[in-house]
């Protein structure tokens, strides 16, 4: 037995190798139904992960944050990583029943050799007699239980790789149910939000940029897409200049603007003319004269 602790502090024991689909259902149906993800000692993992130690465990529902970061791709290696395996054993199941065939083919071969050498010495007068006494020798005797036993062993080969075919199939079609139940629930919640917060889906660019581009952490971008200023200071890269420009104090926000377009500004510029700014600051400080600007190029 391993013991489970919940947020609210209270502990449960539950048997090694415990889901947390099933302690979910342990508590109640309803939330069974509902819970999308778990969190196992502060990680995030599917329902259907087993459990083989003490933990403190938290039951994600599908509007929680935690839940959405458990993504469909961990459904797709699982399915990859079963199916790898059953295909493996089903592989040395053939390998053995390919052996056994082998060995049968070699059985019959050397009884028809022991005929053949048998009629071939016998006289016509002793043919009755040499005949009976071929069957009736200890070799052919066993040649004929080896026989057998090969034959048994190629039907008990087959209804195994039969059994591992069907049991592949039912943990294949349990992963696949698993991941369209994710999927729906997914799904609904896109289309949720689609629905009463479709200016997400415009920010998504936006959020992006912060994360990847300038390596805002998740408390400065919330902050930032709930339309607050945000004061930041340090380092701010641009790609377009491929280097980094350092800032005491600025002020950042998301707005958008009369086209519906979300812009991530700097000190109340777009954060392209700030580090074009910055960096024609730079270059006057080393001396470097500004770079005229093409009139006949369009932008």
């Amino acid at each position: 037995m391993i013991k489970i602790t919940f947020p609210d502090g209270s502990v449960r024991e539950y048997e090694q190798g415990v889901t947390g689909l099933q302690i979910a259902e342990s508590i109640s149906p309803a939330l069974a139904r509902n819970v999308l993800a778990c969190g196992v000692n502060g990680e995030t993992v599917e329902l259907n992960r087993p459990i083989n130690e003490d933990a403190k465990i938290e039951l994600y529902k599908w509007e929680d944050e935690e839940a959405r970061h458990t993504t469909t791709m961990q459904y797709y290696r699982d399915l990859k990583k079963k199916n790898e395996t059953l295909e493996t054993e089903t592989r040395l199941l053939q390998e053995k029943k390919t052996k056994a065939q082998e060995e049968l083919r070699q059985v019959k071969a050397e009884i028809r050799t022991d005929k053949l050498k048998s009629a071939a010495t016998d006289t016509a007068t002793a043919l009755a007699s040499s005949v009976g006494s071929l069957f009736g020798s200890g070799r052919m005797k066993s040649l004929e239980r080896r026989n057998e036993d090969l034959q048994d062993r190629i039907l008990e080969l087959e209804d195994e790789a039969r059994q591992r075919e069907r049991q592949q199939a039912e943990q294949i079609q349990e992963i696949r149910n698993a991941y369209e139940q994710q999927h729906r629930k997914l799904s609904e919640f896109t289309d949720f939000v689609r629905r009463y917060f479709p200016y997400v889906e415009k920010l998504m660019p936006v959020i992006n940029f912060l994360r990847d581009r300038l390596g805002f952490n998740d408390g400065i971008i919330r902050r930032l897409c709930e339309f607050k200023e945000v004061g930041i200071k340090g380092e701010l890269y641009s790609s377009e200049f491929n280097r980094s420009f350092d800032t005491r104090h600025s002020v950042c926000s998301i707005r958008q603007d009369e086209n519906g377009r979300f812009d991530f500004k700097i000190d109340g510029v777009s954060h392209v003319n700030w580090f074009r700014k910055k960096m024609n600051e730079f270059r006057e400080a080393i001396g470097i004269p500004k770079p005229r600007q093409n009139r006949s190029m369009k932008l």
